[in-house]
């Protein structure tokens, strides 16, 4: 028997809402035919979508885009057209038209409730025009990226962690010398490829930033195409505690450095094919069910770690792998989307610690980016505290074809409940099925519970 025990008293911090908050790149349509049109015009459904979200934070323009990326050529009467970008030269975008520029990210932004959070251009701009860009938005952008994925060799103006490090500081300055009091991100990467780059970043410009990033894809590029298969199901839904176990690497450094900063994941999703980075319409696909367990677990893994995680960012928004995916005369929301919808409400509410003892297992096997992991859980929870001494449970089972029963301890009475399930691990949403996977809600008498196979369940626990 699986049991879920919730202890009230031992608090692991507040959940930042910033967690649920979202990235916007040009690359594939992610802009164009996707958020707007080729004339930079919204598209009406898409915002009804975002703003359902709740979004926090959108982080724009990029992404390897970023490093490319002159604000000055997307703004005023006399945009730049036609020019080739990191990810058109690799067929995963066309010419850029700037169409859609600063002004518009703002007012979509403004349109959605989003608060806006810019990459500035580490690999072919200057301090100066990072400055000038600052002063342009007049005061409506706080938040900051020194960069992005500086580490990579793939990466334009790619560089050593010492001198990124050196660099971002003059950049940081500048910026700070044009506004005061902005909330600055420092490129920070994952300790298992990158040994010594978050260290040297932390000692150089450690005081001048808000947030160390870290950016998470399962499996990741290396993996290929993701096929619908039994080992790629249990790779990928097992992916979070890879995440977990960076994360928890970049606090021990923090810490030991007795710095006051957070971390932000500020890119994370399931990388599936190159055919589904230009977009669902191509490709015909979505992501499945089995996606949006990942993206619980992640949710699960920063809850854990609610008082160090305080932002992050899935990518993306609109079709490049994102939460909403269009084609011309069609818009529909991928299982994914109703994972954010199921765990907005989560924002604000203090983490508990919640034991799940009794847990059938399963070893994940290696793919991509992703290490052979052993003894995953099946089941899995966290909880929230609520009002009047109640909780909100979430709880995951990953079995692709068996439904488990858990008793949550020290819980009676009737409980509300909600469910994304599906009818099948690769169940997806599509634009002939948009309401294939749904969540369904219900009522169960405790202490047992039914979770379905492949599912994600809430339930708003309350005292009698």
């Amino acid at each position: 028997m699986t049991r879920i025990a919730i202890d009230l008293d031992s608090r692991l911090g507040t959940l930042d809402s910033r967690v649920f908050s979202h990235f916007v790149e040009h690359m594939g349509r992610g802009v164009y035919g996707g958020l707007c049109d080729e004339a930079g015009r919204l598209v009406p459904r898409v915002v009804q979508l975002v703003e359902a979200l709740e979004p926090v934070l959108i982080r724009y323009p990029g992404g390897c885009f970023a490093a490319e990326y002159h604000w000055w050529e997307g703004v005023g009467d006399q945009r730049v057209d036609g020019l080739d970008t990191f990810w058109s030269r690799v067929g995963l975008g066309a010419l850029e038209s700037n169409a859609f520029g600063t002004d518009e990210f703002l007012e979509f932004c403004e349109r959605v409730g989003g608060v806006p959070y810019l990459t500035v251009n580490m690999g072919t701009g200057t301090p100066a025009e990072a400055a000038e860009w600052v002063r342009y938005t007049g005061g409506r952008v706080g938040t900051w990226s020194l960069g992005n994925e500086v580490f990579g060799p793939w990466e334009t103006g790619h560089q050593g962690p010492v001198e990124y490090a050196r660099r971002a500081e003059v950049f940081a300055d500048s910026m700070l010398a044009a506004e005061p009091g902005l909330d600055l991100v420092g490129v920070g990467a994952d300790a298992r490829n990158y040994l010594n780059w978050n260290e040297a970043v932390l000692d150089r410009i450690g005081r001048k930033l808000k947030w160390l990033s870290l950016h998470f894809y399962a499996p990741g590029p290396e993996a290929g195409c993701l096929e619908d298969t039994r080992d790629g199901y249990m790779t990928v839904t097992a992916a979070a505690y890879t995440l977990g176990r960076s994360l928890d690497e970049m606090i021990g450094l923090i810490r030991a450095k007795d710095l006051p900063i957070r971390l932000a994941l500020d890119e994370w999703a399931v990388w599936s094919c190159d055919d589904e980075l230009r977009g669902t319409a191509e490709s015909g696909e979505s992501a499945p069910i089995r996606d949006a367990l990942f993206a619980a677990s992640v949710f699960h893994r920063i809850i854990e770690r609610a008082s160090w995680v305080t932002m992050a960012c899935y990518a993306q928004l609109v079709n490049v792998l994102g939460l909403i995916q269009t084609e011309e005369g069609g818009v529909f929301a991928t299982p994914v989307y109703h994972v954010f919808k199921m765990y907005r409400d989560a924002a604000g509410k203090e983490a508990v610690r919640v034991e799940v003892d009794g847990s059938p297992t399963f070893e994940a096997p290696e793919l991509g980016r992703m290490p052979r992991t052993f003894e995953v859980p099946f089941v899995e929870a966290v909880g929230l505290a609520g009002d009047g001494g109640g909780v909100t449970l979430y709880a995951i089972n990953r079995h692709p074809s068996s439904e488990i029963e858990v008793v949550i301890e020290g819980w009676d009475g009737i409980s509300q409940i909600e469910t994304l399930a599906g009818d099948g691990p690769f169940a997806r949403n599509s634009f002939a099925e948009p309401d294939r996977v749904q969540p369904v809600t219900s009522a169960v008498t405790l202490p047992r519970v039914q979770l379905p196979p492949h599912s994600i369940t809430r339930l708003d626990l309350t005292r009698s």
